[in-house]
């Protein structure tokens, strides 16, 4: 994601805040075709966790596409949400990043 579509999404911009003050080294994801894109990036002790941030309640096409990677063993959605999981994919209400993030900086 460009600084610019952060900067326009309030609940990017908060996430990149709180993803800032834990000092967890980000990456961005683009698939080969461009039709997919996973905004954070975090490395994780063996493998990465893809963290898709959703002003509301949606489809997460990008994320469900990451997690189909062999060496992905969780992904996170943040949203206008509650707490659940499918599969590989947990998703946290927006109001949990700073401690989601928090977890991934210190490896609990």
């Amino acid at each position: 994601m460009l600084l610019g579509e952060i900067q326009e999404c309030p609940a990017a911009r908060s996430a990149l805040k709180y993803l800032a003050a834990a000092r967890v080294p980000l990456r961005y994801w683009r698939s080969s075709d461009s039709r997919h894109e996973i905004e954070f990036v975090v490395d994780r002790r063996s493998s990465v966790a893809p963290i898709e941030v959703k002003a509301k309640r949606g489809a997460t096409a990008s994320l469900e596409a990451f997690l189909m990677r062999d060496d992905v063993e969780i992904g996170y959605k943040l949203a206008a949400g509650n707490v659940g999981t499918v599969g590989k994919k947990v998703t946290l209400p927006l109001y949990l990043a700073p401690f989601l993030f928090e977890s991934l900086a210190t490896g609990r």
